[in-house]
């Protein structure tokens, strides 16, 4: 699914390069900014297919086309193609950094706003966390769990946490790999303290604290996803449990 997305988005890239005027150079632009600016992998390339996207759909360069035109776009892409709320999100946070980079501010500040989502986290009873915690066979998988909701990490938090990054003096982890690239502390329960010492000296990882099949890399996004599904499977818990990428 990951080189099928990336696959398209190069094509959608490429074309718009090759066949809209002016576009190419103009990328080349946005591109070192957004690098400079030290923006995420995922934000580049989501930005970048619906810049092409739009490009394509103008045969002109964004900055070409006019705020109504822009608009109509959208609408069509809402209401006709019923598109996904991050799709539209990623296509105006993307028009409003390519307006700002071309000195076009009153352009940007005419793109639609973006609601926030105000969904509540869902959260387990200490029964349910029981259940789930206890309930995959594999100490690894069970560690897995219980260190994942008891820290409230995110999937690249949880997945590229290193054994050094915790810290069980003071009872905290370092998360490197926050979202927005963003550094912080967050505390581990004294289950987490005291069971942590048996399952690295059974499990025995190198470097990351969850590894896949090879030794020293990470264990991957659908592995994860896995251990969650089949965990429930085997409970009474009716919640969308789920971890956040």
């Amino acid at each position: 699914m990951v080189n099928k997305v990336k696959r398209q988005y190069n094509t959608v890239l490429s074309q718009a390069k090759k066949g809209v005027p002016g576009f190419a150079n103009a990328y080349a632009k946005f591109i070192e900014k957004v690098t400079i600016g030290q923006n995420s992998k995922s934000l580049i390339v989501n930005c970048s297919r619906s810049l092409a996207c739009i490009s394509l759909h103008f045969s002109r360069p964004p900055h070409l086309v006019s705020v109504d035109e822009i608009n109509a776009y959208l609408y069509n892409m809402m209401v006709h193609q019923n598109c996904s709320v991050t799709y539209f999100k990623h296509a105006v946070y993307a028009l409003r950094y390519w307006f700002r980079l071309f000195d076009m501010e009153d352009k940007a500040i005419q793109m639609p706003p973006i609601k926030k989502e105000t969904k509540l986290p869902v959260v387990l009873s200490r029964q349910e966390c029981k259940e789930l915690f206890a309930s995959p066979v594999n100490l690894k998988h069970r560690f897995l769990l219980a260190f994942a909701y008891g820290c409230g990490l995110r999937m690249n938090e949880l997945r590229l946490t290193k054994i050094n990054d915790v810290d069980l003096q003071r009872m905290a982890v370092l998360v490197c790999h926050g979202k927005g690239r963003k550094q912080r502390y967050v505390g581990m329960s004294v289950f987490l303290a005291q069971k942590l010492p048996l399952y690295l000296t059974r499990v025995k990882p190198v470097k990351y604290l969850f590894e896949g099949l090879t030794p020293g890399e990470p264990m991957g996004e659908r592995s994860i996803q896995y251990i969650i599904g089949e965990a429930l499977q085997k409970t009474n818990i009716t919640k969308a449990v789920t971890i956040l990428k």
